[in-house]
């Protein structure tokens, strides 16, 4: 019998085992994802011609997102933070079909006891729908994670400039000043299983996470899961990433027109798998995981 990752994912949520990681893809297009948030930050940098314009854009264009962050910063300074923050706050009088279509998303969320939630958005939707949250900078909360159901966001939030993070200077402090966020992240990516929704996988730090708990762990860690665009992954990356990261892609349905994944149509099937789970014999909820194989070549990321 072909294995069922719906199941499976559903399995894990009736256990308490799975961690929700939302990307920017779940607030876009109402807010942008990463790459288009570095093309307006560069248009923003460069709208007078400056030196070195073409130079950042080519970066952009060839996914070098951290570089062109650093290179970006070095022209505005801490601007870019101010920039974020505007761009990223909450306008409660828009009652937009665009905020409507993404708050729609969001709430398709509800009803899954998802173990933690984590995200490297910026934006407030997580936060109107799950309460609360913490960023990086609280450690003691994190220490408590993922015991405790808490939203953390990794990357920070737009109406506290100060935790934002976007070049690869921030994203170095964190990993090195921030003891909490690394053993958190580094011991939910052995004993728990990570279920990416909105993400593009481009973010180097956090798949360094899951290739370093995989290769401490020999290839025994839970299995991860990822929605994503099923036209563009094909079989050699789609193991590529299940070998090296021990994540498990998984194909979302398009929307009517075709053209982008249908993610809060996902979300409602996976509704679905939960209740038939929650309805099943206790007994069987509980089988092996799938262990991910990791190549013997694979040298440890650290």
């Amino acid at each position: 019998m072909p294995h069922d990752p719906l199941t499976e994912i559903a399995r894990k949520l009736d256990q308490g085992r799975l961690i929700l990681f939302v990307g920017s893809g779940l607030s876009s297009p109402y807010f942008p994802t990463w790459r288009g948030l570095l093309e307006e930050l560069q248009e923003e940098t460069f709208a007078h011609g400056s030196e070195g314009a073409a130079e950042v854009k080519q970066m952009i264009e060839e996914k070098e997102f951290l570089n062109a962050a650093w290179a970006i910063q070095q022209q505005l300074g801490n601007a870019w933070r101010k920039y974020i923050g505007r761009r990223f706050r909450n306008n409660s009088a828009d009652r937009s079909e665009a905020k409507r279509a993404i708050e729609q998303r969001y709430a398709a969320l509800e009803g899954l006891p998802f173990a933690s939630i984590v995200t490297t958005n910026y934006d407030d939707f997580l936060v109107k729908a799950h309460g609360n949250y913490i960023t990086h900078e609280d450690h003691t909360q994190i220490a408590r994670m993922p015991g405790e159901c808490h939203l953390l966001k990794l990357h920070g939030d737009a109406t506290k400039e100060q935790t934002l993070i976007l070049t690869s200077t921030d994203y170095t402090k964190m990993k090195l000043g921030r003891a909490a966020v690394d053993e958190f992240m580094h011991s939910a990516a052995k004993g728990y299983s990570f279920l990416f929704l909105g993400y593009s996988f481009q973010d180097e730090d956090v798949l360094w996470w899951l290739e370093r708990a995989c290769y401490k762990s020999e290839g025994n860690v839970a299995g991860h899961f990822g929605l994503v665009d099923g036209r563009v992954w094909g079989p050699y990356k789609r193991d590529l990433y299940r070998q090296r990261y021990g994540i498990q892609m998984v194909d979302a349905p398009l929307d009517e027109e075709g053209k982008y994944p249908d993610i809060a149509a996902w979300l409602r099937t996976l509704q679905a798998a939960y209740r038939t789970v929650q309805a099943a014999p206790v007994t069987a909820l509980f089988r092996q995981a799938p262990v991910w194989p990791l190549k013997d070549e694979y040298v440890d990321p650290e």
